[in-house]
C-alpha cells in the first residue's frame, strides 16, 4: 500500500527475485485502525461506528429487563464507549456527516437510560 496526497499517484511495480509483487487493497487494518491510501480515516470511522452500533444493540438486548441504570452504564462504558474512544485522537471526524453519526450514537444511550428508568417507575406503580 502506498500513501499519497496527489490525485494521480505514481505507481511503481516492486519485484523480488524477478517476481512481481501485487498491490494491496486500498485499505489496510493495522493495530485496529483502518488506513486508506489518502489517510482520511473514513473507512475506520465507518468500521468502528458499525461495530459500536452492533455492541450497543447487544447491550440493549441484554439489559432490556434491567431496572437500574448503573449496570447499563457500566456495560455501555466498558463495551461501547471504549470502541468509540479507541484511536479517537488520530481519526477525529472532520466531516459533518461523520460527526453527526458519532453524536447520534452517543445520544442513543441517554434515551435508553431514560426508558429503563421510566419502565422501573411504571413497574413500581403497577405492582405496589
Amino acid at each position: 500500500m502506498s500513501f499519497f496526497r496527489s490525485r494521480r499517484p505514481f505507481e511503481f511495480d516492486y519485484n523480488i527475485n524477478g517476481s512481481k509483487l501485487t498491490r494491496a487493497a486500498n485499505t489496510i487494518k493495522d493495530l485496529g485502525i483502518v488506513f486508506d491510501t489518502k489517510l482520511t480515516f473514513y473507512p475506520h470511522i465507518e468500521t468502528f461506528f458499525c461495530k459500536a452500533l452492533k455492541i450497543f444493540g447487544f447491550v440493549k438486548r441484554v439489559c432490556s429487563q434491567f431496572k437500574l441504570v448503573a449496570p447499563i452504564k457500566s456495560l455501555y462504558c466498558a463495551l461501547v464507549h471504549s470502541v468509540l474512544e479507541y484511536a479517537s485522537v488520530i481519526c477525529d471526524p472532520h466531516t459533518i456527516s461523520h460527526s453527526y453519526a458519532l453524536e447520534r450514537m452517543q445520544r442513543k444511550i441517554p434515551v435508553f437510560w431514560w426508558l429503563c428508568a421510566r419502565n422501573k417507575s411504571s413497574t413500581t406503580r403497577l405492582h405496589p
